[in-house]
Order: structure tokens, then sequence, then C-alpha cells
């Protein structure tokens, strides 16, 4: 798993190498609350995660390549819980043209849970990989280099950093804002 998260910003660069000078290239940050992720008064207490996005565009084509990575910040002593997600985002307008111009998408969402358990002297690491669909909806506002988004996220499937209200491991929901930053012109 380390190795694969290691090629990750490869593979990011790669998408901008390989992007035909047409392509319109934004790099975001985020910010957001996800109600389902473990908390130790319960899991309805939920969890701030802090991220990043990429979003591509080719023009001519009504599909944004959008590749994310969320860090949840629970106080769960010794859990750390990501979430990375490849989605496929279709607009509805032009987001060259548009105000505010709403979106909606699919893709894959894998979230690692990975807890440091303390036994005799040192440290036993347990992690679990979830993987799961995810629906996406959202929109993006504003004009030119720097535009805010707001969007909410659903995951599907039992995963570990997810929980019900009866504390079995479940689907999962995120609401996230933030920036987006144009990259070239």
């Amino acid at each position: 798993m380390k190795s694969s998260l290691r090629t990750l910003p490869f593979l990011l660069v790669l998408a901008f190498v390989g992007a035909p000078a047409h392509a319109q290239v934004h790099i975001g940050i985020q910010g957001g609350y996800s109600p389902d992720t473990f908390h130790s008064d319960g899991p309805e207490r939920g969890a701030y995660l802090l991220g990043g996005q990429v979003r591509l565009g080719l023009e001519g084509l009504p599909l944004i390549i959008n590749p994310s990575f969320d860090y949840f910040f629970n106080d769960v002593k010794n859990l750390q819980t990501w979430q990375f997600d490849a989605n496929a985002l279709i607009p509805f307008g032009h987001p060259r043209r548009s105000r505010i111009l709403p979106y909606f998408g699919a893709g894959l969402g894998v979230t690692r849970v990975t807890v440091d358990a303390p036994v005799v002297g040192r440290f036993i690491v347990r992690a679990r990989t979830s993987y799961g669909l995810n629906l996406i909806g959202g929109a993006v506002i504003g004009q030119g280099p720097v535009r805010m988004f707001g969007q909410a996220r659903y995951t599907m499937g039992e995963h570990a950093a997810f929980v019900d209200t009866d504390r079995k491991n479940g689907p999962g929901v995120a609401f996230t804002g933030g920036l987006l930053f144009r990259v070239g012109r």
C-alpha cells in the first residue's frame, strides 16, 4: 500500500503532462465534515476533513476527471482515516461561461483506516482498506482563475471508516467546500 501512495503524485503529474493544450485543469483545496465517521463520543458526532483535488476537463467533452484525497480528523487515539476518490463529473452548463455550474458524477472511493494498537511496549498496526461506489453532486461558483465549490459525496458499501447509528460499518456521507485554482490559461 505504501508503494501505491508513493506513485499517486507521479500519476497526477502524468495527468497534467499528458493533458492536451486545450484542457481545463484546476487544483483544489477542500475542507468539510462527515457525520458518519468514527468519533470517541459515538458515530453521530462525525469528523472534520481536509483534502485536495484535481479537475481535468477536456474541451468538447462533457466530462471532468476528478481525483481527490481527504484526511479525516477524529479524536480517536491512534486512528488514522483517509479516502481517495476517482470520480467522473458531468457539468450542467459550460465551465468557462457559467457563473454557477452544477454537476453530478460517480466514481470509485477507496477508504483506509489504520489503528496503532499498543501491545507490551510496542505497537501493532491494523489496517483495513474498503472500496465503494461514489455518488457526488455539487456546484462551482464564480468565474476566473479562482472559483469556490460545494459538494456532497455518498460512498456506498461497508466501509470501516463509516459507522451507522447501530455502530456497524456502512456507507458514508461527506460535505465539502473549497477553492479551485486554474492551472495554465
